[in-house]
């Protein structure tokens, strides 16, 4: 019974997740096809940059929310029923004031294209906060509904102009924001509308932070890697080749997203019970390991032909080897995952940010390592090597020394 209790809300998350993969990536073949592979190089540089100053319009209140509705901290069991609030409100002090600073501070051009994206990823913060207070609640299937919901219209409203139009940067990006507002506006289920609270809670903050650390440095090792291969190679066709390789290795890492949810739930709910933790987190990491080599190797032969299936032939080539790297690093995403959730749901989430922090580094020196000398399948490397670092660090300090056997307050 209670197997089944946990394969139905799995199985609503992973098809919705499956569904807005699917998607995702129908739109990226889309861009991809239709701007090429220098102008869709282009875009995903942009996305990488934007993702970065994003963290700040999340500020880690995301998970905070997820974490502290499943079970509260006892300090901040009080303020737990004003975190939607608190959370809504940062996030739209924190977009106004990134984006009059982008006008005040920009030319023209770069102003409008940094607005849209800052606009964008704003919509999408507000999302995860939406899916944080269902998933807490436990509210898998309600959420598996959203998330079919906001992909479907911002895919709709992205699919347009890139049909009618040569699409840009911008279009794409502020097309995108605007769709998530308006199913966030139209979304008819129960608890997804919250009064902004403009109030600072200097205990919340003190708790998110170390979230917010852990969203940049993760954001860093995660699109650094396009950052820096545009500094080196420019707005190249081998960059929009990188790109489309790192998004189908991307749709596949986000299929594990669901799973990775309900363990944190189950990890979340006996983390005061240092035995049963300990057998849980044991039993994941040894199933994460096992899914993830499979994976791996599956997708290192199936990679480039699924370059070629989807994005045609002017990307087969120079996309196909980066892609089959890219999904080696599976083996260590996926008990990655597992590593995360329990660092996170134990309060310890200083350890999993010292980790991001090195890998984040690792990343960095790796990628202006490796690129001069070996393009973008150095920088596919980078990725397999920091993953590698990233669970090796995270295992040492959760598992080998068990300190989670007694959870700080």
């Amino acid at each position: 019974m209670m197997l089944r209790a946990h394969l139905r809300p799995a199985s609503a998350q992973w098809l919705a997740t499956l569904y807005a993969a699917l998607v995702s990536l129908g739109i990226s073949v889309l861009l991809a096809r239709r701007m090429g592979p220098e102008a869709f190089g282009t875009y995903f540089y942009i996305l990488g940059t934007v993702t970065l100053l994003a963290t700040l319009q999340n500020a880690g209140f995301s998970t905070l929310l997820l974490r502290e509705r499943i079970s509260a901290t006892p300090a901040l069991a009080a303020l737990a029923p004003v975190l939607p609030g608190l959370a809504l409100g940062h996030l739209l002090a924190v977009t106004l004031a990134m984006m009059l600073g982008t006008w005040l501070l920009l030319p023209f051009p770069e102003a409008v294209r940094l607005t849209c994206g800052i606009f964008c990823f704003g919509t999408i913060s507000l999302s995860l906060q939406v899916s944080a207070r269902l998933k807490s609640a436990g509210d898998f299937y309600g959420e598996a509904r959203w998330q079919i919901y906001g992909r479907t219209f911002s895919a709709l409203s992205i699919a347009a102009v890139a049909t009618l139009t040569v699409p840009t940067s911008s279009a794409v990006l502020a097309c995108w924001g605007g769709a998530l507002l308006l199913a966030y506006l139209l979304w008819p289920f129960r608890d997804s509308k919250v009064r902004p609270l403009f109030h600072l809670e200097p205990a919340v903050y003190r708790a998110s932070l170390g979230f917010l650390w852990i969203d940049l440095t993760t954001n860093i090792y995660h699109r650094i890697d396009i950052v820096i291969l545009h500094h080196f190679l420019g707005d190249t066709p081998a960059v929009g080749h990188y790109a489309v390789a790192y998004r189908l290795f991307d749709g596949i890492v986000l299929l594990i997203a669901p799973i990775a949810s309900i363990c944190f739930r189950e990890l979340r709910l006996v983390w005061l019970k240092p035995a049963a933790l300990r057998q849980l987190s044991g039993k994941l990491l040894l199933a994460a390991l096992g899914c993830g080599l499979l994976l791996a190797g599956g997708g290192y032969f199936a990679a480039p032909a699924a370059v070629k299936l989807f994005f045609g032939a002017s990307y087969s080539g120079a996309s196909a080897e980066p892609a089959g790297w890219l999904f080696l690093g599976l083996a260590f995403i996926v008990p990655n995952a597992v590593l995360t959730q329990l660092a996170i749901a134990t309060n310890r989430e200083r350890c999993y940010a010292w980790a991001a922090c090195f890998s984040a580094l690792l990343n960095i020196l790796l990628n202006f390592s490796l690129i001069p000398a070996h393009g973008i399948i150095g920088a596919a490397w980078a990725t397999i090597i920091t993953e590698a670092g990233l669970g090796l660090t995270l295992y040492l300090a959760m598992i080998r020394q068990q300190s989670f056997a007694a959870p700080p307050a």
